[in-house]
């Protein structure tokens, strides 16, 4: 950082950007990395992309979210922590529908509903994006996963952090054990859990 005259200090908000994208992003990204993705895609940013906002699931509605529990979360714990039921997970995709080849982006959303920050355990051994179609279990980032980790970040009030992983339209199995199909077009079911805080599930289609 230069500190040299008429460059200005930048502010809180980027020192906290800058620290999501090297801390959680690489760590998000080191986990889906097995999955042979292309691109970077595993990242916790601030809020949605300016060129293109995450679109909701679903045309009707926008993607919905929950709590780990429906009453109202206690202040923050003395050790700094996110009481149960303050962070609110949210799934969507950037996308309602894809076409024939078309790789699915699917998006966690997390907002600390309290008034002031709390930490919370973002590492990927929390972190899961589900995929299925009726009772068919499609596809967990939990299978394949090796050197899953830790990790405690603040999460401001109010503010959306999101982790984004593509999907490249792959099946798979617990203990990533073999499997030889490709999931057909039709209309899909997304949940992201964060710990045992669980979203509502919202569809999205695969033609």
């Amino acid at each position: 950082m230069s500190t040299g005259q008429g460059s200005p200090r930048p502010s809180a908000a980027v020192y906290r950007r800058r620290r999501l994208v090297v801390g959680v992003g690489a760590l998000l990204v080191l986990a889906l990395l097995i999955w042979g993705v292309s691109s970077i895609i595993g990242a916790i940013t601030k809020g949605p992309g300016k060129e293109q906002p995450p679109a909701a699931a679903t045309q009707s509605s926008p993607a919905t979210s929950a709590a780990a529990s429906s009453a109202s979360p206690a202040g923050v714990n003395p050790d700094g922590s996110c009481p149960a039921g303050a962070v609110k997970v949210t799934a969507s995709t950037d996308k309602p529908s894809y076409a024939s080849g078309a790789k699915p982006v699917l998006i966690m959303t997390l907002r600390n509903t309290l008034s002031e920050p709390c930490t919370t355990n973002v590492g990927t051994k929390e972190q899961e994006f589900l995929v299925t179609s009726g009772k068919d279990r499609i596809f967990s980032t939990k299978d394949c996963q090796k050197d899953a980790v830790d990790t405690e970040f603040t999460l401001e009030p109010g503010k959306d952090e999101q982790a984004k992983f593509t999907w490249n339209r792959a099946r798979s199995l617990a203990k990533c054990a073999a499997i030889d199909s490709t999931p057909r077009g039709g209309t899909y079911t997304l949940q992201v859990n964060l710990g045992k805080t669980e979203s509502e599930p919202v569809q999205f289609v695969l033609k």
